[in-house]
């Protein structure tokens, strides 16, 4: 089972651990932080979302930092979610799937029409992650970096929590 702590300093060392772990992705988006960075950016948000629309989770399994979770409720459309970045410590486990699901079955039961997402185009085993989950591309744009990104949404309006992903 999976526990779902909302971020706070004292979870910072945990952070920083998942972050650390997925130096092939840093190293992709061509993103370098340093520690009091990554914290700050973790934080920030659109000005049009309020505080309590944003959500940064560290996910734990027996008391191990797993995975973070970082998304805005409202954003783009009052009806859709939009995950920022979903970075998982230890890829092959499954929590990457199980923590997508959770948040789909949070999103239908709160009423969300959609979650979005945005992929590097080069992050060829991310995309085949979201393909697998149901997320399909709905355009290609250009990013910061001279990177490109595929813009990804699931249109939760058909999918109900308990015929898929309990």
């Amino acid at each position: 089972m999976l526990d779902y702590l909302p971020y706070n300093p004292l979870l910072n060392a945990d952070v920083l651990t998942i972050f650390n772990a997925n130096r092939p992705y840093l190293a992709l988006s061509k993103t370098i932080f340093d520690e009091e960075s990554l914290l700050a950016d973790l934080q920030q948000r659109p000005a049009s979302i309020l505080p309590e629309n944003k959500h940064l989770e560290v996910i734990y399994c027996q008391q191990q930092a797993v995975a973070i979770l970082d998304y805005l409720t409202g954003y783009k459309t009052a009806d859709s979610v939009y995950l920022g970045l979903l970075l998982v410590k230890e890829h092959g486990q499954g929590f990457g799937k199980q923590i997508v699901r959770a948040l789909i079955n949070r999103s239908i039961v709160a009423g969300y029409k959609e979650i979005e997402l945005a992929v590097l185009t080069e992050n060829r085993a991310a995309l085949a992650f979201w393909q697998l989950l149901g997320f399909t591309i709905f355009d290609t744009v250009a990013y910061e970096k001279d990177l490109k990104v595929h813009k990804m949404q699931l249109r939760l309006s058909s999918l109900t929590s308990e015929e898929h992903f309990l």
